[in-house]
């Protein structure tokens, strides 16, 4: 192990997490040599790699299953994210429900008069200091895991509301079989939130394709439009449209 090396290591344990940017002002290096520094730790089995920064084995570990995900092809939720807000018309009333690619929406909401209905506290925390954003509030039981509320009071209050668009994510999906969670406990919720919207999108990376999860949150006949990577092969795609589903790639 370099001197560099070493040194990028004990700022990463100590500081339990960093970003490139930082360790490159830190350390006085370029940013290619940064990247290259926390790819190497990597690879050592040092360091959790994340797009944009590195942190210690024994933070990560210790952290929730929520702020893994965020980490988990972080550019391919952030393009899905991207063109899913694409579809926001000012004015326009959004439920936007828990998920690491629904969450990363928010920063392209920014500046759109737009009203938000959500249960979850990370999307409450991106869009609580934005003027042009009114939010409302889904209460319910708190659930640290997923930072979200739900429950009997969510569904309840859900059922008092309508959208025009609904933004939703997933374990993982299937055109045979659907879009899956391993949460029982959502499935009422994803059901009332769908009922409630006149279009809905679904947010999957094409990472999730498969069969996986404990339940079918959504059909395809109960989706109006797929938005994933470019990965996703043509074959699955048009296995999608034969289903009715209308699939974006980007």
């Amino acid at each position: 192990m370099t001197d560099y090396e070493k040194k990028a290591l004990e700022l990463i344990n100590v500081r339990k997490s960093i970003s490139t940017l930082e360790l490159c002002r830190v350390l006085g290096v370029s940013e290619s040599t940064a990247r290259r520094l926390l790819l190497r730790l990597s690879d050592l089995g040092a360091i959790h790699k994340y797009h944009g920064g590195g942190m210690s084995i024994d933070y990560f570990n210790t952290r929730n299953d929520l702020h893994k995900r965020f980490e988990l092809h972080a550019d391919e939720k952030d393009r899905i994210a991207k063109a899913a807000a694409s579809h926001v018309k000012p004015g326009s009333t959004l439920i936007l429900l828990g998920g690491t690619t629904v969450y990363k929406m928010c920063k392209y909401l920014k500046g759109i008069r737009v009203t938000v209905i959500t249960n979850s506290m990370i999307i409450f925390d991106a869009l609580k200091d934005e003027q042009a954003v009114e939010i409302l509030m889904l209460g319910g039981k708190f659930n640290r895991n997923e930072m979200e509320v739900r429950g009997v009071i969510t569904h309840a209050n859900q059922k008092m509301l309508r959208a025009d668009s609904l933004f939703m994510g997933t374990v993982s999906f299937h055109p045979r079989i659907g879009f899956m969670t391993n949460d029982i406990d959502s499935i009422e919720l994803y059901s009332l939130c769908m009922d409630a919207a006149n279009t809905c999108y679904m947010l999957a990376d094409s990472y999730k394709f498969g069969v996986a999860g404990a339940a079918v949150t959504a059909t395809c006949a109960q989706l109006d439009c797929l938005i994933s990577d470019n990965a996703l092969s043509e074959d699955i795609v048009a296995a999608f449209q034969q289903e009715g589903l209308e699939v974006k790639l980007v």
